[in-house]
């Protein structure tokens, strides 16, 4: 059978322009369809129990020169240290940092040479001082961080500052929650957009509202005080949960 090659051509020709004919209505009939936007939240939470406790204190020692001040608070530090190791603390979960600075006494001026000698300069001392960081893993023992406060009070340690409570894996939490406050969102867009006659998605742009905040459903740890009789009654450290929440706001363009 003897193949037309003008037919053909012809045949090609005609399909290519019939195609391009109606893929040309389609952008047209799409052009004209009228642009809307719909703005949706997405929302994702995860109860998590904290794995470690983070402490801080720090000791504090006056003294009439640098060389006093300081030899005396490498003693109380050297103390601390050999308290936390003794509680199986590894070294490496133990920061300090030292500082030193003049500090003036102003106890040893009388009342009465405040008052008639207002411009009288108090004693100058020197202050030196070892601020911790110390990392605790949460254990079943829930007494265990008061025992420890009460132990370092006992070498003269008074300032304790809020102990606070840490996640390890709170990083790859989030990631995951912020991947689910986006499905969540991306569902509850297409809910919206069929209820009112469905369309054509656009264009979605998304934006952290929340970035995996939480509510500390716990109370903090107790600090040991130089004045405060150790009960073993108390209530120690109650580990409860943190809610962590991410939240995701998407802005949908789509066509009716």
């Amino acid at each position: 059978m003897k193949i037309n090659l003008k037919t053909v051509i012809i045949t090609i020709i005609t399909v290519f322009s019939v195609i391009t004919f109606a893929i040309g209505i389609y952008f047209v009939w799409d052009f004209s369809r009228p642009i809307s936007v719909i703005n949706v939240i997405g929302k994702a939470s995860e109860k998590v129990k904290p794995d470690k406790i983070q402490l801080y204190f720090t000791t504090s020692v006056a003294g009439t020169n640098q060389e006093v001040a300081n030899s005396e608070n490498d003693i109380k530090t050297t103390k601390a240290v050999e308290i936390l190791k003794a509680e199986n603390i590894e070294e490496n979960k133990i920061k300090t940092r030292k500082n030193i600075f003049p500090d003036y006494d102003y106890n040893n001026i009388p009342i009465n040479d405040r008052v008639n000698e207002p411009t009288k300069k108090p004693e100058k001392m020197y202050r030196a001082e070892t601020s911790f960081e110390v990392e605790i893993g949460i254990s079943e023992d829930t007494q265990k961080i008061n025992k420890l406060s009460e132990k370092l009070t006992v070498i003269g340690i008074q300032n304790f500052n809020q102990n606070e409570f840490k996640i390890s894996n709170k990083e790859e939490i989030c990631k995951n929650l912020e991947y689910k406050a986006i499905e969540n969102a991306t569902i509850e867009s297409k809910k919206k957009i069929a209820a009112i006659g469905g369309g054509q998605i656009k264009k979605r742009e998304i934006s952290t509202i929340n970035n995996c905040g939480g509510n500390n459903n716990y109370p903090m740890a107790r600090n040991a005080m130089a004045n405060e009789t150790a009960d073993s009654s108390a209530t120690g450290v109650l580990t409860g949960e943190n809610e962590l929440t991410v939240e995701v706001s998407m802005i949908i363009t789509y066509k009716n």
